[in-house]
């Protein structure tokens, strides 16, 4: 079995967090995902080595018959079960709840223990202006910037349904270069699987990535994958975890088996020149 990397997020001695270097996102677990199924790969995600899952205090209010929390109350159930403590890191999100956001966020914070800050699909400009006003009051400041990032390159005129107002929601050239020059930030980058698209053909990537580009990107990572002997799903992983920039991608499973495929991909290492291939496919 894959035994997962670690790596090291924040800068602060204080309040750094050493975590795998594949988090696990628990968006659906409680609703579409039951309970056993759910419990059984959080489990096979910790004996993997497996230490950052992430959810959010609105999953999956969209679902038929919830309100959003499911996520957070299985996971807290699983936490009990298993009788884990500090040894995983759960990442959770406020602000997006539609019943209540703004005083969801104030009674959160006020509870907010020691730990990492983040920041998701947010445009850098406020990213910065907040990590500017939180140094100038000797205050903690965002570590982690978590936007939709994978191989394949967004359209900037065609937004994710989930973005803010004028923003794409995708960890872009502008997002990418911001993290390369701001030390101790580390993106998180979900959806880096695009929902199976790589693998699927009855899953469209959408218009946020249909352009010319794609296509040759995705006849690249077809090359890679047949060189490697690896499914076009690791390729992509293996690629984003050996790129430079320190990215942590997150992934879904809805069974034990696909969570096994996806681990294996942090033991994937590309050549340089399949990495040139990658890079370089789509950019003419």
């Amino acid at each position: 079995m894959t035994t997962l990397p670690t790596r090291t997020i924040g800068t602060d001695p204080a309040r750094t967090r050493t975590v795998s270097c594949i988090a696990l996102g628990a968006m659906l677990m409680g609703t579409r995902t039951d309970e056993a199924t759910s419990f059984a790969i959080l489990d096979r995600y910790v004996e993997a080595g497996g230490s950052l899952v992430d959810t959010s205090n609105n999953y999956a209010f969209w679902v038929d018959g919830t309100r959003g929390g499911e996520s957070e109350s299985l996971l807290g159930r699983w936490l009990r079960d298993r009788g884990i403590g500090d040894e995983i890191s759960v990442a959770t999100k406020m602000g997006a709840r539609p019943d209540a956001p703004g005083k969801d966020i104030t009674a959160r914070m006020e509870r907010q223990s020691a730990g990492l800050l983040g920041v998701s699909n947010h445009w850098t400009w406020s990213v910065e202006r907040a990590r500017a006003l939180a140094a100038a009051r000797g205050l903690p400041s965002y570590d982690v910037l978590q936007y939709a990032h994978t191989y394949l390159r967004p359209r900037t005129d065609q937004p994710y349904p989930w973005s803010p107002e004028g923003s794409s929601g995708a960890a872009d050239g502008n997002v990418l270069s911001y993290v390369a020059a701001t030390p101790g930030t580390t993106l998180v980058a979900y959806s880096p699987l695009l929902g199976g698209a790589y693998v699927r053909d009855d899953k469209p990537v959408g218009p946020q990535l249909d352009h010319p580009g794609t296509t040759a990107r995705r006849t690249a990572l077809a090359e890679v994958a047949a060189a490697t002997g690896a499914t076009p799903n690791q390729v992509v992983l293996s690629w984003l975890l050996g790129g430079g920039l320190p990215v942590v991608p997150l992934v879904g499973a809805s069974s034990v088996a696909q969570l096994d495929e996806t681990l294996a991909a942090a033991s994937l290492e590309l050549t340089a020149d399949q990495r040139h291939r990658l890079d370089t496919a789509g950019t003419g």
